[in-house]
């Protein structure tokens, strides 16, 4: 694992780069009308734990799911959980009609 995290780390610093210098703000969340799954884990930074909080309070038509003891890697880490999430996710918000093209 340390080893596929290190040889990620280039990508890394640009993700961070990127969001550091994002100017949308958390308002913009509210014209999201789509339903979201936002996960997090219970071991994650206190921090990240907030911004999930925050995201899902924002976003119209969001559901705050918890994965227990994953940390911020939790798709890395908690795949399984995190698959088990998504698929939960889509059923729940499935289409009962066909979309018009």
């Amino acid at each position: 694992m340390r080893r596929v995290l290190a040889s990620q780390t280039a990508q890394v610093d640009r993700d961070f780069r990127a969001v550091t210098s994002e100017t949308a703000r958390f308002g913009c969340l509210r014209r999201i009308a789509v339903p979201t799954l936002v996960l997090r884990g219970t071991a994650s930074p206190a921090p990240t734990l907030r911004i999930a909080e925050l995201v899902a309070q924002l976003l119209p038509k969001a559901r705050l799911q918890a994965v227990d003891g994953a940390g911020h890697m939790l798709p890395l880490t908690h795949g399984e959980a995190v698959n088990a999430a998504v698929a939960d996710h889509l059923w729940r918000n499935r289409l009962t009609q066909p979309v018009a093209a």
